[in-house]
């Protein structure tokens, strides 16, 4: 049996600046203050917070949602592969 959490954050910024942000090595790593470099593209390779984290880009809506599959660099002796969600929408 598998956890999932979920975590919800209001950013004042358009989904569009938040999207491009994410998907841009030099921005991503601006947010987590680690290295990060990102490919965009589907089956992108990602690898962030200064290696901690590898990962693939499994599904690209521009300006609307970024599926992802994770692998932490700490966990290698557990089950490792994380899958993050990123969605946004403007909050009325």
């Amino acid at each position: 049996m598998s956890d999932s959490y979920i975590i919800s954050r209001v950013i004042r910024a358009t989904p569009k600046r938040l999207f491009e942000a994410w998907l841009d090595s030099r921005e991503h790593s601006d947010i987590t203050g680690l290295a990060a470099i990102v490919d965009p593209a589907v089956g992108g390779i990602i690898n962030a917070l200064d290696g901690l984290i590898a990962g693939t880009n499994i599904q690209v809506e521009p300006y609307h949602r970024i599926v992802q599959v994770w692998e932490v660099a700490c966990l290698s002796n557990l089950a490792s592969k994380l899958c993050c969600l990123r969605s946004w929408g403007r909050v009325r």
